[in-house]
């Protein structure tokens, strides 16, 4: 999970459902394909999501919401 900078993430993320909650590892970004390794707590499997994803995670609902 190192190689991934997933073994002391900078940043995570989780949400909740009526039954369950999840929580998921930010790790190091990857210049070649511009996303970001993540995995889910408890778990070792490694994912990569859009670079985007990662950066609207960090707007303000004002930002996101259209007038």
């Amino acid at each position: 999970m190192e190689q991934y900078g997933l073994a002391k993430p900078e940043r995570t993320f989780s949400f909740e459902t009526a039954t369950e909650r999840y929580e998921f590892y930010i790790g190091d970004y990857n210049n070649f394909n511009q996303m970001y390794y993540i995995c889910k707590s408890g778990e070792n499997k490694v994912h990569i999501v859009d670079a985007t994803i990662v950066y609207s995670m960090n707007l303000d609902v004002t930002e996101i919401v259209e007038e």
